[in-house]
């Protein structure tokens, strides 16, 4: 999970030109093609 998250915020930043101070909400869950399995949601500050 975390590693995923870090690739997330990776992504977002070179995507949406994020700044430090920023704040990001990512979610995440399991992916079994079927939807509402979003069980994780993170705020995190970009640095």
């Amino acid at each position: 999970m975390d590693v995923m998250f870090w690739q997330d915020m990776k992504y977002a930043r070179d995507t949406f030109s994020l700044q430090p101070g920023d704040n990001v909400v990512l979610t995440g869950g399991q992916i079994n093609g079927s939807g509402g399995n979003t069980n994780t949601i993170k705020v995190e500050r970009v640095r």
